[in-house]
């Protein structure tokens, strides 16, 4: 999918689309220069969420922040129906080793029956790493101007391993 948005409104509302399929396990990568809208897209993504949710709009405004300095930021959804999903959000631009990830508990986050994982700057991650039994929707950012984008998208299905044919 590749798809030019004009301004703040369309991001939002082809964001919003995502968020009514996700699957119960989902990574999302964003990749872009710095100022291109990652953490805005996490914002767009969660308010969704949260919106169909059933969450009042003045307990969305704030959810979401940049986990830049933090490296990762959780949010959960405590009602409707996403209640129990646990969004973690990560900024791995200031990464600065594999150890740095390691002692993070990025790992851990994997075997929770529902996630969605937001990964800014997953270019300093080696893909090949992540569990290949998750979705991961890859989004590129692309700065045509001043409100202007360009969005691609890339979808990977999960592996799903059939253990009865292992035995």
């Amino acid at each position: 999918m590749n798809r030019i948005v004009n301004n703040i409104c369309e991001l939002n509302e082809l964001l919003a689309q995502f968020a009514q399929s996700i699957p119960e396990k989902l990574i999302v990568l964003l990749e872009g220069e710095p100022g291109a809208g990652k953490t805005h897209m996490v914002k767009s993504f969660v308010k969704a969420i949260a919106r169909s949710s059933g969450i009042p709009s003045d307990q969305i405004a704030n959810l979401v922040s940049s986990p830049t300095f933090a490296l990762h930021q959780n949010y959960n959804i405590p009602q409707g129906a996403n209640a129990g999903l646990e969004i973690d959000h990560w900024d791995l631009y200031r990464l600065e080793s594999e150890d740095d990830l390691e002692s993070s508990g990025f790992w851990d986050q994997f075997s929770r029956p529902k996630l969605t994982v937001f990964i800014e700057w997953p270019e300093r991650l080696n893909e090949s790493w992540l569990p290949n039994d998750i979705a991961i929707w890859k989004f590129k950012i692309e700065i045509l101007g001043e409100t202007q984008r360009q969005i691609s998208m890339l979808r990977r299905h999960p592996k799903v391993t059939d253990h009865a044919e292992i035995l």
